[in-house]
């Protein structure tokens, strides 16, 4: 059936059907763990000093915008918690449940795309912000829209997503060529995950109860624990290392980028 995203007047606290919320609760509780453990990691070995002898970190002048990473997992492993607590509590109703996701998403994803731009040195990292941040305003606002209008919200959104998208993948290749290979295959994953999951999301939005209904929401909450998991915990341990190789190979070595 379809479910609409505001839960109807009275509605009993647990009563959405089919969900098994001890599964849901612990793999939430997982999510929470290994996303800001990772987090903890990143923030740990930027203190570290990237864990290299680089003396500008070791000096305690690393820049902050390589904490991004980290502070995006501890984020993101607090929603996680949130929702944890909420499937061992009952569930509540789909409307709590789906705003812990998009409280993370608006507050996650654009400064993931920083650390990102920051991490490449990309032109355009303010535009590339605000891309992703009315993107998934659109999101928020399709999510609480009657059905009448919320394709409209997510056409919105798919307008703002796309030209920000096709820019993007023509400056990160233009910086991909400049990195040596042992840097390469860090990034080479990292935009995999950046370009082929994050599209992801707004199909499982199209196929989830907010659009045809073909995926129950069960396996939409499973389904977007692993994009999260993917997308923001493996992406940033990748821009890690990226940095750990980029800063050995420019900072302790004295190469040049492209050697």
């Amino acid at each position: 059936p379809f479910y609409d995203s505001r839960p109807p007047e009275g509605w009993p606290k647990g009563s959405i059907n089919d969900m098994d919320y001890p599964l849901l609760g612990s793999i939430c509780a997982v999510c929470c763990v290994f996303v800001a453990g990772s987090g903890i990691w990143m923030l740990y070995r930027l203190d570290l000093g990237m864990g290299y002898s680089c003396k500008p970190y070791k000096s305690g002048r690393a820049p902050e915008v390589n904490s991004l990473s980290g502070i995006i997992c501890l984020l993101c492993g607090t929603m996680y918690a949130a929702k944890s607590f909420d499937f061992f509590d009952g569930g509540g109703t789909p409307f709590s449940l789906n705003w812990y996701w998009y409280l993370d998403y608006v507050f996650t994803c654009p400064l993931l795309i920083l650390d990102f731009a920051f991490t490449l040195d990309l032109p355009h990292k303010i535009r590339y912000f605000f891309a992703v941040f009315l993107t998934l305003w659109c999101g928020v606002a399709a999510f609480v829209t009657p059905s009448a209008y919320r394709f409209a919200y997510y056409a919105l959104g798919c307008c703002w997503f796309t030209p920000f998208a096709l820019s993007l993948m023509r400056h990160v290749k233009e910086r991909y060529l400049v990195y040596p290979p042992k840097c390469q295959r860090w990034l080479f994953w990292a935009c995999v995950i950046f370009f082929g999951f994050w599209p992801m999301f707004p199909i499982l939005f199209i196929f989830s109860w907010l659009g045809t209904g073909h995926i129950s929401q069960q396996a939409f909450y499973i389904i977007h624990a692993f994009l999260d998991l993917t997308c923001k915990s493996i992406f940033g341990i990748l821009m890690t290392v990226f940095r750990l190789e980029l800063e050995e190979h420019t900072e302790v070595q004295g190469l040049p980028l492209n050697e």
